[in-house]
């Protein structure tokens, strides 16, 4: 399984968590779906991420 397609079936299952109805909007610029978590995630740390993850 690619790591989007294990990253958008983690997504779901998180939502399915959540008791509010999931809310989201299209980006303009990419057509991808934003999610807002409440928390703000930025391109560096998800590189940080992804190194860490590269490094196990």
């Amino acid at each position: 399984m690619s790591k989007s397609a294990t990253l958008a079936e983690l997504v779901t299952i998180g939502l399915n968590h959540v008791e509010e109805p999931t809310r989201y909007q299209i980006d303009p610029l990419t057509g991808f779906a934003v999610f807002s978590t409440g928390t703000k995630i930025s391109s560096d740390d998800v590189a940080k991420l992804i190194d860490e993850d590269e490094d196990e």
